[in-house]
């Protein structure tokens, strides 16, 4: 029987990768039908992962707070909250060009390319 890792903590260890944490986010935010709080989860746990390189404890914890503000906001003050939530992880909000009739490939983020050829092993 194979024995498998806590998935949270390896999460985390992987979120610690800027290039792989705005992966992670970009693929929730391509998802086609989320479920509510999927979004609030997968920026808490980049939270979780990146504030402790750049803020103390006590900040960071403070940090993870504020995102609840951030969700409780409408309109383009609730982007201009998440761009600048996101800036003190060392993240940005951007635009890309939407491809109307992506290819399969072209249409996963290296990310859940990852996670679809890794699934997590239960054992």
């Amino acid at each position: 029987m194979l024995n498998s890792l806590p998935y949270q903590p390896f999460l985390i260890s992987r979120l610690q990768d800027l290039t792989y944490a705005a992966g992670y986010i970009e693929t929730c935010l391509l998802e086609t039908s989320p479920e509510p709080e999927l979004l609030k989860l997968v920026l808490s746990d980049v939270s979780e992962a990146l504030a402790p390189q750049t803020m103390t404890p006590e900040e960071a914890q403070q940090h993870l707070a504020q995102l609840d503000e951030v969700f409780s906001k409408t309109g383009q003050e609730a982007i201009y909250s998440l761009g600048f939530w996101l800036k003190s992880l060392g993240l940005k909000l951007s635009v890309n060009v939407y491809q109307l009739n992506p290819s399969k490939s072209d249409s996963e983020t290296p990310v859940l390319q990852e996670l679809l050829s890794n699934p997590k092993k239960e054992g």
